[in-house]
């Protein structure tokens, strides 16, 4: 199923939307990695993300313990999350537009919980 006529961009919303709640919070990588290996196996055939939903889940709260919870190390780790689609072909806008959908999600939740 298209979400626009060929050739537009086609971002990956539900990856922007689970990776800026996992950013945001690294506690709801637990649920978060479940829901993008979902999707994964449903879009790809093979559970990409939640290997860096997972990673998220145990490597960020040790990073932020060591140098502090700040938007550069979260800033990688998002374009980390976004290496497995650029090997499956995607084009740059579709990165760019995935990306930027999660840089918004992670920013609005963060400020709305309080931990950007």
């Amino acid at each position: 199923m298209l979400l626009a006529w060929p050739g537009m961009p086609q971002p990956d919303w539900m990856l922007a939307l689970l990776g800026g709640a996992i950013l945001a919070d690294p506690r709801t990588a637990r649920w978060g990695a479940a829901a993008l290996a979902v999707h994964d196996l449903a879009l790809w055939g093979f559970p990409w993300h939640a290997f860096w939903a997972l990673g998220a889940w145990f490597l960020l709260p040790w990073v932020d313990a060591r140098i502090g919870p700040g938007a550069p190390q979260r800033a990688a780790w998002s374009m980390l999350a976004l290496m497995p689609a650029l090997f499956r072909g995607w084009s740059w806008m579709d990165l760019a537009l995935t990306a930027l959908g999660l840089t918004v999600a992670w920013r609005t939740w963060g400020e709305h919980i309080g931990r950007a």
